[in-house]
């Protein structure tokens, strides 16, 4: 007589837990969002103070990355808003408005005085060349604000404005 033992079915002793276990780390990562994905959505910001008072509350970026992409793609700034490039090194960094929606006044600046400005850079056109923007003198950092934003509170070539101590408690 034969005797035939039935194998044991690994299915429902591995593969259910380990389903389990993959179920469970999928729903932690849609509830909670790793450090790496939340520092993105924070930003740096601080304040570029102009000779009459008025406060532009700037986002910072640093990167090559993050200041090729600048304002690229947002609809629009607040008139009291703008965006502060903090370059490595001193330089002649060009802008380009690829993908911006609405122009900007931009100011370069070297040690706290307006080197170099273009006021009311245009959007780019559909089926023309993207504008770009090269400035003549060496600046350390680049303020873009809405258009006219620089005219209206008498900001030229030449002009002094602070840039305040990043605030470390916008990060």
């Amino acid at each position: 007589m034969t005797i035939y033992m039935k194998k044991p079915q690994l299915f429902p002793y591995i593969l259910i837990p380990l389903f389990v276990v993959f179920l469970i780390l999928q729903i932690r990562s849609w509830i909670v969002k790793p450090e790496a994905e939340t520092a993105v959505l924070q930003k740096e910001t601080t304040s570029v103070i102009f000779p009459d008072g008025f406060d532009v509350k700037a986002e910072v970026v640093r990167t090559p990355e993050a200041q090729a992409q600048g304002l690229s793609g947002r609809e629009a700034l607040k008139p009291e808003e703008g965006m502060l490039f903090f370059l490595e090194e001193p330089g002649k960094l060009a802008i380009w408005m690829k993908g911006m929606r609405f122009p900007i006044d931009a100011l370069w600046i070297r040690h706290g005085t307006v080197v170099y400005a273009v006021y009311n850079a245009p959007v780019p056109e559909v089926g023309k060349k993207i504008p770009s923007f090269y400035p003549s003198e060496e600046a350390d950092t680049i303020l873009e604000v809405p258009a006219g934003t620089a005219e209206a509170h008498g900001v030229s070539v030449g002009t002094e404005v602070r840039v305040e101590e990043v605030d470390e408690n916008s990060l």
